[in-house]
């Protein structure tokens, strides 16, 4: 699957702000989670992305844990140095600190509101994205 990113737009075949019913043909192999806020997740069987969609079943936001293309190249993978210099993006505020795989080494998240996404970072490494829908 394809997952170029088109900031507000798209994940690959993902649209934001999409219904859920449009995809479930596609999300068929994925495994299916509801959180406690009601809204619906579908995680890759490769632990590849997640889709996730809110109480009334819109596409909010794509997590992508391997592969994100912009412009033809990988954006997981690449130092933040990297990342900034390819893609031109600034982050805004100051970035969040997380210990979440508990080995006493944090991941760093930055937000690009400008491009929806927010960018994790795990020894100055981008480890993941969640790219989100606009919202006024």
């Amino acid at each position: 699957m394809s997952y170029d990113f088109a900031p507000y737009v798209c994940v690959g075949e993902f649209y934001f702000n999409t219904l859920m019913g449009s995809y479930l043909e596609k999300l068929k192999d994925y495994t299916k989670r509801i959180d406690e806020y009601n809204y619906t997740h579908f995680t890759a069987k490769d632990d590849s992305c997640m889709v996730g969609f809110d109480e009334d079943d819109l596409l909010y936001a794509v997590y992508c844990y391997k592969v994100l293309t912009y412009n033809n190249t990988n954006l997981i993978g690449l130092t933040f140095d990297e990342l900034q210099l390819i893609t031109g993006w600034d982050f805004i505020g100051e970035p969040e600190e997380f210990d979440i795989d508990d080995d006493n080494t944090p991941q760093y998240v930055y937000d690009f509101e400008n491009f929806g996404s927010l960018v994790w970072t795990k020894n100055g490494v981008v480890v993941s994205m969640t790219l989100y829908r606009y919202v006024d």
